[in-house]
């Protein structure tokens, strides 16, 4: 992020991420189960037959400006 912001208006500014759990549905034995090291597998019977259910959502829950004029 540094690496990204020098030189323009966000140089200096600091980024927090808060990781949540992702959540897939195995189609094979049918369950849902929270998603493992960002893999698309099942926890349970560790197949691939899985959607993902939650864990693509990206939000800003806050920002604060400052303006130095």
């Amino acid at each position: 992020f540094k690496a990204l912001t020098e030189g323009t208006i966000a140089e200096g500014a600091e980024l927090r991420i808060t990781r949540e759990n992702g959540l897939v549905y195995c189609r094979d034995c049918d369950k849902d189960g929270d998603l493992e090291d960002f893999r698309l597998i099942c926890p349970y019977c560790k197949g691939r037959n899985v959607t993902l259910k939650k864990g693509r959502d990206v939000y800003i829950q806050s920002m604060e400006i400052e303006d130095d004029d």
